[in-house]
């Protein structure tokens, strides 16, 4: 083949891959909706998933601080309270108090 031929080949595939992939996101949309399409595609994703290569900045406070926040509550302290205790700013105590 030559080198037109395959640039014209290479061309159609990518096209018919675009085509291809936007017909099977429109059959997912029809058959599931579009909300948990987009769930599915935006959100909810673990974070292993969303970042795999384990970039950008580290947590300060891991599993072992929501396992503390998660004791200190269960013993009805305030946020404030707990806040106090670990060291660990109320508002980062409010959010991982969210997650749990």
């Amino acid at each position: 083949m030559r080198a037109v031929e395959l640039g014209e080949l290479y061309t159609d595939l990518k096209l018919f891959g675009q085509v291809y992939t936007d017909c099977e996101r429109e059959r997912l949309i029809l058959e599931h909706g579009i909300e948990e399409v987009f769930d599915r595609e935006y959100s909810g994703a673990p974070q292993s998933m969303r970042n795999p290569r384990k970039a950008g900045r580290r947590r300060k406070n891991g599993p072992e601080a929501q396992k503390q926040i998660r004791v200190l509550s269960g013993q009805g302290k305030t946020i404030r309270e707990i806040s106090a205790e670990t060291g660990i700013p109320k508002s980062t105590v409010h959010r991982l108090k969210k997650d749990i």
